[in-house]
């Protein structure tokens, strides 16, 4: 029946599989949101030393042209 040893154990045998499972996947989920959150910080930095060496002069824009814009959908 519903209350068996056996039952309760496999559903406890299952919980610590599941739980086991989602900690795996949390420490690769957040190693993913490191990697990220790094590569925005560099983007970022990398975005500002343009911005500087254009505003200074050291990188030529006289023939930069911007993109077009996006059509909305």
């Amino acid at each position: 029946g519903l209350h068996d040893e056996s039952t309760v154990y496999h559903t406890v045998d299952v919980a610590v599989y599941i739980a086991d499972f989602l900690d795996r996947e949390m420490t690769k989920i957040e190693g993913m949101v490191t990697k990220v959150e790094t590569a925005i910080e560099r983007l970022q930095e990398y975005r500002s030393a343009l911005i500087t060496m254009a505003v200074t002069g050291k990188i030529d824009l006289s023939n930069y042209e911007p993109p077009a814009p996006a059509m909305a959908a």
